[in-house]
């Protein structure tokens, strides 16, 4: 178990399995929240810019003496389309850079293989209960 518990990165020592105290535990479980949200809103984050994408290639329904005609019966420069196009295909490739990064965080981490050391049901109630206050104090 030492040798397991030194090859991971401090801020994960605290995790289940390893006989530490409240407080580390609490802080473990801060940390893996956090990870999670954050991944939650890259997530949501890509998904909105992919949509957005989506949209502005729908938008464009014919393509003339350049401009472009939209379903608003509105002409716009198709110079703008481009550049906003442009624009969110940037946003996309940086978010999806960055949930990578974080997915690989997480996979160095152990991933959800992790939970696996929780040994007793002790351990598994106090860290549940560290969850749901942290999650309660999440809605205050």
């Amino acid at each position: 178990v030492a040798a397991v518990v030194s090859n991971v990165a401090p801020s994960d020592r605290a995790g289940p399995g390893t006989g530490l105290g409240l407080n580390a535990r609490r802080q473990w479980i801060e940390t893996e929240i956090s990870c999670a949200v954050e991944r939650a809103e890259l997530r949501g984050a890509l998904e909105e810019a992919l949509s957005r994408r989506a949209a502005l290639g729908r938008r464009v329904s014919n393509v003339g003496d350049g401009f472009v005609e939209t379903e608003l019966d509105s002409f716009v420069d198709d110079g703008i389309v481009d550049d906003e196009m442009r624009a969110v295909t940037t946003q996309i490739a940086a978010l999806q850079e960055r949930l990578y990064k974080s997915e690989e965080r997480e996979d160095a981490k152990g991933g959800v293989q992790r939970w696996v050391r929780v040994r007793s049901l002790g351990e598994a109630r106090s860290l549940l209960t560290i969850l749901f206050n942290s999650a309660a104090a999440a809605r205050r």
